[in-house]
């Protein structure tokens, strides 16, 4: 069986969860890339990743969606 791949965006708000996914191992079991957001989201509606960790903005353009979870990144500001 392939590897399930996985890209989010590589700034600070993402860390805590590249950190988890790490320390717990995970990501040994899946193939994990970071990328800017759009590459993120390019590489979904591509078919490139399987999973994207990508701005809400971009998901009228991946054909077919699911959201994994009830929680996001986000920021309150600037």
């Amino acid at each position: 069986m392939d590897k399930i791949r996985i890209s989010a965006v590589k700034y600070a708000n993402t860390y805590p969860f590249i950190y988890g996914l790490t320390e717990s191992g995970f990501d040994k079991e899946v193939v994990l890339e970071t990328d800017h957001p759009a590459d993120c989201a390019a590489k979904l509606i591509n078919n490139t990743v399987d999973i994207g960790l990508i701005p809400v903005a971009a998901l009228p353009s991946v054909k077919e969606y699911q959201i994994v979870s009830h929680y996001c990144i986000g920021a309150n500001g600037m």
